[in-house]
């Protein structure tokens, strides 16, 4: 099969719509003659002409509002965005727009546009042009997100975007434009929401989207005589096809979660709170481990950015430290790459393996976890009583959760002792309690 480049896969794809539906068209800033700050749209200007190729101003929010007017009116328009960073500025239209105007009309109205845009570090383009915002679109309800990591899902994936009639956030990392691989010639199409297993594995599994695929890829090839490791892409982060991810859990036991974006608040928080709640949790041989970007913005100087987002390094010995965790390690259940005045971590509640009864505290297959009674001290939140609610009334009870009063507060009353996060009760905070600083 031939291969071709991610930027000339995406080319293809909107040339093939084009043609096909004379609904489909473009606009972005220096999309027409220029071609687009990355290329993708060369050529394209002189088989379409302007009226389709559409260079606009420098106005994200315009272009995204026109695009959301045009959908919306008949029309299928694939709008670029130079830099994701500036999709921010067409975030209200987005949002408030495109994501919610087909649900508050009932679905009478359709807003059948994709918004495209370069994601990702990596080009030395500095902190405003090189974010990965992935988590913020996935949180919308309304707009799917996509992610191809190689041209032949960047084809097949855009062809299923620019058909779907729903908004379609379609983020392209930079780093792969110039990347080459196999790209049938003949039209097609590959669904959205439905991840792929992208090298099989028994002994761990990676989740991971975008570049960050690529770089697992190489050190499950370069471990592979020590482990089999499965990776599997998810494609389209939202609406997630969990499946799959969920299967290859309870295969191996263990799971990382890899992405570029920031960890904290990245998107592997949501893929890790849909494998704690479904049945995979109960197979798991070790805490579930995130290894995302530092909390930090990309910073100019290049080694410096080559460092804040996961290297081959940080993968090899996230999955290193992950396959000696076992049920309960706390070393599984902290941060691959920690801020340096991270507090130490206690130890994480025990996970049940794959040979223990699948019950859940509290069922009835299985013991139930000890409730305090009502006279026991007010405890703090993440002790093992388990989680409280939002403040009471100053006269509530200081009872535990679970108790017949109701829920207790996140936080005890002035006359209690003010617990930490699993401690016994003790000295108020400022007092000289050293748990309470770390």
């Amino acid at each position: 099969m031939r291969e071709i480049t991610y930027a000339e896969a995406i080319r293809e794809a909107l040339s093939i719509e084009m043609r096909r539906d004379e609904a489909v068209f473009m606009m972005g800033e220096d999309i027409g003659v220029y071609g687009g700050a990355f290329g993708v749209s060369v050529g394209m200007i002189e088989e379409f002409g302007p009226e389709r190729i559409r260079d606009t101003p420098i106005s994200e929010a315009a272009i995204v509002g026109a695009a959301i007017g045009a959908a919306v009116t008949g029309m299928r328009p694939v709008a670029e965005i130079q830099f994701s960073d500036f999709i921010t500025i067409g975030m209200d239209q987005l949002v408030n727009q495109a994501a919610k105007m087909r649900y508050m009309f009932g679905g009478k109205a359709k807003v059948p546009m994709v918004l495209r845009a370069p994601a990702g570090s990596g080009t030395g383009a500095a902190g405003q042009h090189s974010s990965s915002m992935e988590a913020w679109y996935a949180h919308v309800p309304g707009l799917k997100v996509v992610i191809p990591s190689s041209p032949g899902d960047a084809k097949g994936l855009l062809a299923s975007a620019i058909a779907d009639d729903n908004p379609v956030v379609f983020l392209e990392q930079k780093l792969l434009y110039r990347r080459k691989g196999e790209v049938p010639e003949e039209p097609y199409s590959i669904p959205l929401s439905q991840s792929v297993v992208k090298r099989p594995g028994d002994d761990i599994t990676i989740v991971t989207w975008g570049r960050m695929v690529e770089r697992c890829l190489e050190v499950a090839e370069k471990m592979t005589s020590k482990l089999g490791i499965e990776i599997i892409d998810p494609r389209t982060l939202m609406p997630l096809d969990e499946a799959p991810i969920v299967e290859s859990v309870k295969k191996t036991g263990r799971l990382l979660i890899v992405h570029e974006a920031v960890q904290t608040g990245g998107f592997g928080g949501e893929i890790a709170a849909r494998v704690a709640d479904s049945e995979a949790f109960y197979y798991l041989d070790a805490p579930i481990r995130r290894l995302g970007g530092l909390d930090v913005p990309i910073p100019y100087n290049p080694t410096l950015e080559a460092n804040v987002v996961p290297t081959p390094e940080a993968v090899i010995e996230a999955v290193q430290q992950l396959m000696k965790a076992g049920p309960g390690d706390a070393s599984g259940s902290v941060s691959a790459l920690p801020p340096a005045s991270s507090p130490a971590s206690g130890s994480a509640p025990a996970l049940p393996s794959a040979s223990r009864p699948a019950s859940g505290p509290g069922d009835a297959s299985g013991p139930a976890p000890a409730l305090p009674p009502a006279s026991s001290p007010a405890s703090g939140p993440g002790d093992a009583s388990g989680p409280t609610s939002a403040l009471p009334p100053a006269s509530s009870p200081a009872s535990g959760p679970g108790d017949a009063s109701g829920p207790t507060s996140a936080l005890p009353p002035a006359s209690s002792p003010a617990s930490g996060p699993g401690d016994t009760p003790g000295p108020g905070p400022g007092a000289s309690n050293p748990a309470a600083r770390t």
